[in-house]
């Protein structure tokens, strides 16, 4: 089984990582060891311009290529075996689907059969964000906003977006859902985010009247993240002159 990659979409894949045990195995009944001799890992991209295996250089063999993964020692199971492979140099590309598939022997030369497969997307790019209202522009005055909205795209899929409003004079976050709005969170509380309504053209929803407080400077925090967990940020100052 898989510890490595874990996810439908994947931002690194630096390593392969999981355990195997033979549980059929004497050593594995007398409790002295998991009975794995050898674990072995192949690696497939499922690009449609591509669809080839993993050949230790480049995308090139037709049928799996097994390249053996270092392993930890063994185990009764269920704890097993550990294995490490390191697949930093893997050439991959953001937006393509790979699939990583492992296999054991045994001392009995009996391999896993199926092999253990997982499948994800890879996405190391960031996605990109933008605000509409307020409009971008340093140390502007406006009268007011009654809704934060703006546009957020991602090349392989996005998963929310988030936002929060800052009181700058108070030097403290929004806790949403307050009215009269309390402005008492720090920049590290998790719980001064709030989700936006829509993704691709996204906004918080309308505010109440009277929300914002004359003469008074905001910043406003837009972050996209996407499937892969990518994360990027928009922000703005304003001062309201109603």
């Amino acid at each position: 089984s898989f510890a490595h990659p874990a996810a439908s979409y994947m931002s690194a894949v630096s390593s392969v990582t999981g355990t195997a045990a033979d549980p059929f195995s004497v050593l594995a009944l007398l409790g002295r060891g998991s009975g794995v001799e050898t674990i072995e890992v192949a690696v497939y991209n499922n690009a449609p311009a591509i669809q080839s295996w993993w050949g230790g250089a480049t995308w090139n063999q037709s049928s799996a290529f097994w390249i053996a993964a270092s392993s930890t020692n063994e185990a009764a199971p269920p704890a097993g075996a550990g294995f490490n492979y390191d697949s930093s140099g893997i050439g991959v590309n953001s937006g393509v689907e790979y699939s990583v598939n492992a296999r054991a022997k045994d001392r009995s030369g009996n391999f896993t059969a199926p092999v253990a497969t997982f499948t994800f997307v890879f996405d190391d790019q960031l996605p990109q964000i933008k605000l509409k209202r307020p409009p971008v522009s340093a140390g502007q005055t406006i009268s007011d906003l009654p809704v934060l909205s703006g546009t957020a795209v991602d090349d392989v899929g996005l998963a929310r977006i988030e936002l929060r409003i800052r009181n700058n004079g108070a030097g403290a976050y929004w806790n949403p859902g307050t009215f009269p709005p309390s402005f008492t969170l720090g920049e590290s509380d998790p719980t001064g985010w709030f989700l936006s309504a829509g993704l691709v053209n996204w906004s918080s929803g309308t505010f109440p009247a009277n929300f914002w407080a004359n003469s008074v400077n905001y910043s406003v925090h837009a972050r996209a993240k996407d499937n892969a967990g990518n994360t990027a940020t928009v922000s703005d100052s304003f001062v309201i002159d109603s």
